[in-house]
């Protein structure tokens, strides 16, 4: 047999790692999908929000309008634990630009909130198969075609951006959080060029209180109930560079407390979008997206424009001998 090039290793490989354009808003398409070991992935992303949220995604602001311009930027290694994929990641979200206004019942006048810097919440995750998805080098994972179906496990724990309690809307939410999901990954064709992916992921969302809630509330402690969601993302491949989807979420909980007393701000939404995206090279991919919440319970409102860069890499040489 010829040897296998690397470019087109690379190439088959990238085909399916995953774009990570990772962030509260939803995790995005091309995530969870089948990759190899021993990868290196360096993800920045742009987005544009409006909405009623704070930036992390799982607090609503009943009476605020926001503008956001934030750009996460994201780090993940993949690597093998016992004969399991696993990876971690870790997300930073330095803020460009930000400004609000809220109009709370016991203010005479609305606040207007002209400049905000600092970070938006941040994350660490934890991500590893479950089911049908087994730790493989580059040249093992060419080789052979992904599942049909394969389930991960993920944990993440989120930290608290900037927050400063005299001020009415914050970037960061000054407690912390954490995530359980399962990720998983349905390939619905056989074309190994043109694949059907359908992603989809529940989750659930609990939070520790703040004990240093910001204005206008009086209260000595803020707590939150748990928020469930269930992540989907439908995408597909017209070649080996260009591909394109469909994004729907669904979340429900997240409920405010002030000192016991309900705030009435539990975000019910259903919110979607479309992505394309397009591999300029192998190991660099892009792609761009517009999403918005459709229906909403407490007139929860957002729309986001995201634009995502990622960089992949994989030092070959390790695997020189080993190509055939």
């Amino acid at each position: 047999m010829k040897p296998i090039g690397n470019f087109f290793l690379y190439s088959l490989t990238f085909f399916l790692l995953p774009q990570f354009s990772l962030f509260a808003q939803s995790d995005g398409p091309r995530t969870h999908l089948p990759a190899p070991t021993d990868a290196w992935i360096f993800n920045v992303k742009y987005l544009n929000l409006e909405q009623n949220i704070i930036p992390s995604g799982n607090l609503l602001i009943k009476n605020a309008k926001v503008t956001i311009d934030v750009m996460p930027i994201t780090i993940a290694r993949t690597f093998a634990i016992g004969n399991n994929w696993a990876r971690v990641l870790v997300m930073a979200a330095p803020t460009l630009s930000f400004k609000g206004t809220i109009n709370a019942p016991a203010l005479p006048l609305p606040i207007n909130q002209v400049k905000t810097s600092g970070i938006s919440d941040g994350w660490v995750t934890f991500e590893m198969g479950l089911i049908n998805r087994p730790a493989q080098n580059i040249i093992e994972f060419s080789k052979q075609a992904p599942a049909k179906f394969s389930m991960n496990g993920l944990f993440r724990f989120w930290y608290s951006g900037s927050y400063d309690k005299n001020k009415y809307i914050n970037l960061g939410s000054n407690r912390l959080a954490f995530d359980v999901g399962l990720p998983m990954s349905i390939r619905i064709n056989n074309n190994p060029k043109k694949i059907l992916w359908l992603e989809t992921w529940p989750g659930i969302q609990v939070f520790t209180p703040n004990n240093e809630p910001s204005k206008p509330s009086n209260s000595s402690k803020t707590t939150q109930y748990p928020l469930f969601y269930l992540e989907n993302h439908l995408s597909y491949n017209f070649n080996s560079k260009l591909y394109c989807g469909l994004d729907l979420r669904f979340q429900q909980g997240g409920q405010t407390l002030d000192d016991g007393v309900k705030n009435n701000n539990t975000l019910t939404t259903g919110a979607g979008g479309v992505f394309i995206g397009y591999k300029f090279l192998p190991y660099l991919d892009f792609y761009a997206s517009y999403d918005e919440i459709f229906w909403g319970v407490n007139d929860a409102q957002s729309r986001m424009i995201r634009l995502s860069l990622a960089i992949a890499y994989i030092d070959m040489k390790k695997y020189k001998k080993k190509v055939i």
